[in-house]
């Protein structure tokens, strides 16, 4: 995950490009295996956003997230919903292995 300016995904495919995932079967929708995401060597910035509705279903995630004015409590994991241009916030993440899915 690097750090800088954010960063706005467009669509589908700009995500799995992204991520390092082959080109995603459906332009519209997609079930990503975050056990699949090496967020170390992706193309993902610390600050991001989404022009499409995103839903995560995490475990092991070693990190905060902000999403408007509020942090997500991952502590024993969690499902986050994100609405289309609203800015996501990945602070403090230490490197460990995902799990779980995202839509």
């Amino acid at each position: 995950m690097k750090g800088g300016s954010h960063h706005i995904f467009n669509s589908v495919a700009e995500l799995h490009s992204a991520l390092l995932l082959k080109k995603p079967t459906n332009p519209l929708v997609s079930v990503v295996r975050l056990d699949d995401v090496d967020l170390e060597n992706s193309k993902i910035v610390q600050t991001t956003a989404f022009n499409f509705y995103t839903i995560f279903l995490k475990k092991n995630f070693d990190g905060k997230v902000k999403y408007g004015q509020q942090y997500y409590d991952f502590d024993s994991g969690t499902m986050t919903f994100f609405a289309p241009k609203q800015l996501i916030t990945v602070q403090d993440y230490k490197p460990s292995k995902l799990e779980g899915w995202m839509l």
